[in-house]
């Protein structure tokens, strides 16, 4: 029994493994698929010995609201495969392993007998649509036993028997109803049917060796009936021609409602087995399905066997298995007790694994924002798998006993936002979380601390200068894993150098966004100053807008460079706590990845808000030229309005391509506010717009984009908006542009169609 390596079957509720005697399938107990519920034999007065073993004892789950099975086949994901608990339902699995889960939903416990999982081909039970097929029938036409099973007689109006094929009769154990009715007539291969040719649907002998045909006319009639409209089926017909046609034509077709399904007629070969299934699904509150003789043909048509598939959609995709992997290894490696630890950890939506919280992304899969350990008795160090779990935000272990130096891969994770580690037993806490005076705290902690030698080795002894600015030189390095980083030596000489470096470093460690720079190490052995970033390979947004031999920046580059930006500095004022002000905000400070991803860099001058609920800080002015804050430079009060004027400078500077500063003529200059202001009151965006791009760009974006800049520059504070309304804003641009692009494929011509999403695993 070969084909019996792909299957699984669990008997839920067995003591033991064993070799079922009617089937020849080897059933497993289901000690090893899941971790909770209780063995409870089946009451003698309930039970006969006509049914299977598996039905005489279950698995039930008094406690806890999810519990889950873990299947895990040996032919991992993206393969079919058909799942039967109380049903029969087609998977492809998407992901390494599915989860068939028990919920309670308040109508008594749950409770399982039998959960069986088979290996099919790829190639068989396609259909064109997203989701799973649940299994609605599957019928032997022209069996010759009578025995009624009347289940699946009210959807069918015929009358259905218990006959039923399963594994070493089809070698994919599913299982056939056979029926009889009344105005139709049974027929049966002549001899043995071991001789049907094998299709991949591998049809069972037993079953197409029997088939109907009409007793009088030419047609062969059902419906299915009583059914729910917007329920979509997938019907897949199977045929072979068992009887003998000498000389004459048995062809016909196969209508729905009087509609042809199929466009050329069937024509059934002697002993050969063959399917044809609907390209796309049916629905209707009443599908009548006629097999009709065609005009050439001398004989009625015949049915062997039908096999009906209702579409289940499930509208959201499983965990990211990142994320599920991570929390896998977590729970194995610090034995977490949790009863709602099973199945998927974002799914279902209300029974989320216990000290979660995931993102909604609507029909894409969620993935961990927040995990709450506190207080769970974790002991020894802190695991690996943390470092999988790149959509954190929120990270509390605090009260247990982890020890251990906090690791470096903390820092690198992308999006998190708050630490709590406290009350643990950590050799060294590394990572500063929510001070309340960023400037006037020193480094005490060692975290991400290198030494002079190893910066030099790293910096390849500063021979590779990428760039200077006030504070200090900036060197291309490498790690020893072959990461590209750049290296900023302050100058020791200047006045505030170890203040600026302070600043940042300490203000690098607590925060972390996909548009903010990220921190690899420090050095501040002596007089040495040093800051290790990530490399960021094209360079800063000035060089990228004034250097004539680099390819010029595209308008939908220019956006998603802007809101790139945008997005970075949205953070620092509402994602830190407290507030986090730049103070330094120019194109200079924006840089771009080789994908032209735009990250905020140098912190040096950056302020925290130290009192909760404080509108500003009063603070000597700092920045650069052309950049500056005019009520800022007048007030001296400093509040995030005064990054929203420097990123408006920005967004002008990235709409027109124009500097900050304008040579107007050999000893003048002109602001870039004073530039634009006459050339808009006159509607010339042509004139804004950089010409370098020859007019290559969507007209209501460019608006939304310089309405936005020139509302951030006002000399009011007040009545500039927040960079969360900046973040909007500059959404609406790109809105506008992908508008216009698709408005223009479809006038084209163009046919954009999505391609059929293959069936994923829940």
């Amino acid at each position: 029994m070969e084909r019996e390596t792909c299957f699984i079957s669990i008997d839920c509720g067995a003591d033991e493994d064993y070799l079922d005697n009617t089937t020849n399938i080897f059933y497993s107990s289901d000690a090893n698929f899941i971790d909770s519920g209780e063995n409870r034999n089946i009451s003698l007065y309930f039970t006969s010995d006509i049914f299977e073993r598996q039905l005489k004892n279950v698995r039930s789950f008094p406690e806890g609201v999810k519990n889950c099975y873990t299947l895990q086949p040996e032919q991992g994901k993206d393969n079919n495969y058909l799942i039967r608990v109380a049903f029969w339902k087609l998977y492809t699995f998407q992901k390494r392993m599915t989860y068939v889960c028990l919920v309670n939903t308040g109508s008594g416990i749950p409770f399982i007998s039998a959960l069986e999982l088979r290996a099919l081909g790829n190639s068989i039970y396609n259909k064109t649509q997203s989701g799973s097929l649940v299994l609605f029938n599957r019928i032997n036409f022209g069996s010759a036993t009578n025995e009624t099973f009347s289940v699946f007689a009210h959807h069918f109006q015929l009358t259905v028997h218990n006959f039923s094929p399963r594994y070493g009769d089809d070698v994919l154990d599913r299982l056939w109803n056979a029926f009889y009715f009344p105005y139709w007539e049974s027929i049966q291969a002549p001899y043995s049917s071991s001789l049907l040719s094998e299709t991949e649907f591998k049809l069972p002998p037993k079953v197409m060796e029997t088939a109907v045909k009409p007793l009088s006319g030419s047609y062969l009639n059902f419906t299915l009936g009583d059914i729910d409209s917007s329920e979509e089926f997938y019907m897949y017909f199977h045929f072979a021609d068992i009887e003998e046609v000498q000389g004459k034509i048995r062809q016909f077709t196969i209508l729905l409602n009087d509609k042809t399904i199929f466009s050329d007629p069937i024509e059934p070969q002697y002993m050969v087995s063959e399917t044809h299934f609907t390209q796309y699904s049916l629905s209707g509150s009443q599908l009548n399905f006629s097999l009709a003789k065609t005009n050439q043909s001398t004989l009625p048509p015949i049915m062997n066997a039908l096999e009906i598939h209702k579409i289940k959609e499930f509208l959201q995709s499983p965990t990211e298995q990142r994320d599920v992997d991570a929390m896998k290894k977590i729970k194995s490696v610090y034995q977490v007790m949790k009863s709602s630890w099973q199945g998927d950890p974002c799914l279902p939506i209300n029974y989320l694994w216990d000290g979660l919280i995931c993102s909604d992304n609507g029909y894409n899969a969620p993935s961990i924002i927040s995990l709450n350990l506190s207080s769970s008795n974790l002991t020894g160090k802190m695991d690996v798998s943390f470092s999988n779990l790149t959509s954190l935000q929120y990270l509390d272990l605090s009260y247990n006993n982890l020890t251990g130096e906090v690791p470096n891969f903390l820092a690198e994770l992308p999006s998190l936002k708050t630490l709590n580690l406290s009350w643990n037993n950590f050799t060294d806490i590394d990572i500063v979380v929510k001070p309340t005076d960023q400037e006037d705290k020193t480094l005490e902690s060692k975290y991400l601390r290198l030494s002079y030698s190893e910066v030099e080795r790293i910096a390849d002894n500063f021979q590779n200068g990428i760039g200077k600015g006030g504070s200090g030189k900036v060197y291309r390095g490498r790690l020893s894993d072959d990461t590209n980083v750049a290296v900023k030596l302050l100058s020791s000489s200047s006045a505030e150098g170890f203040k600026l470096f302070q600043t940042e470093a300490q203000l690098l460690t607590r925060v972390h966004h996909r548009n903010l720079v990220s921190l690899f190490g420090y050095c501040d052995e002596g007089s040495s100053m040093v800051l290790v970033y990530e490399y960021m390979n094209k360079g800063n947004l000035k060089k990228n807008l004034a250097d004539k031999e680099k390819a010029v920046l595209s308008w939908k580059q220019r956006v998603g460079i802007a809101l790139d930006a945008a997005e970075g500095l949205e953070y620092l004022h509402n994602g830190c706590k407290p507030p986090i002000i730049h103070r330094d905000i120019k194109t200079d400070n924006i840089l771009l990845n080789e994908k032209l991803e735009a990250k905020v860099a140098d912190f040096g001058w950056s302020r925290s808000m130290p009192v909760e609920g404080q509108t500003h800080v009063s603070t000597r002015i700092v920045g650069t030229e052309g950049y500056f804050d005019p009520e800022y430079q007048e007030t001296s009060r400093l509040t995030e309005k005064s990054d929203v004027y420097s990123f408006g400078i920005v967004l002008l500077e990235l709409i027109s391509g124009q500097p900050a500063i304008i040579k107007s003529s050999e000893s003048s200059t002109i602001h870039i506010v004073q530039w634009v202001r006459p050339l808009l009151e006159m509607g010339d965006i042509g004139g804004i717009v950089d010409p370098r791009l020859n007019e290559d760009f969507d007209t209501n974006s460019a608006w939304k984009a310089v309405e936005t800049a020139i509302g951030c520059v006002v000399h009011s504070s007040s009545e500039r908006p927040t960079m969360s309304d900046v973040v909007a804003k500059l959404k609406e641009c790109r809105s506008y542009m992908e508008t216009t692009t698709a408005n223009m494929e479809e006038d084209s011509g163009s046919i954009i169609t999505e391609a059929a999403m293959s069936p994923q695993a829940r």
